[in-house]
């Protein structure tokens, strides 16, 4: 097991990891329902509908490329908990606050780095 250089207590990581892993579950389901090609019907008749149609489209890729930059943010965190660096600022090297990985705990940051 990996040596914690934080004053995180095991179990405050091991609650991290949970918060973590769900995270990337959501968000790997929610790629793989924008993965899926949406079907806007056979009528492009009209130019305003085929207006909406690629607008939504556009929606749809923006949310899928916003979910893979989350969700890399996530495997990173679960990386640095598996090296033992979890919870370490990567800027300045001092502890991230447990109040700010507790609201993002894919944080790379302390809350002093993050201004």
């Amino acid at each position: 097991m990996a040596i914690v250089f934080c004053m995180l207590s095991q179990e405050q990581i091991e609650k991290m990891r949970k918060k973590l892993e769900e995270e990337k579950e959501y968000l790997e389901g929610e790629i793989n329902k924008l993965d899926k090609p949406t079907f806007f019907g056979n009528d492009v008749d009209a130019g305003d509908e085929r207006t909406d149609e690629d607008q939504e489209y556009q929606n749809q890729m923006g949310l899928e490329a916003d979910f893979k930059t989350q969700l890399a943010d996530v495997n990173d965190a679960l990386e640095r908990i598996d090296k033992g660096i979890y919870g370490i600022c990567e800027k300045c090297g001092k502890e991230i606050e447990p109040e700010v990985l507790e609201t993002e705990p894919e944080s790379r940051l302390c809350e002093k780095c993050k201004k």
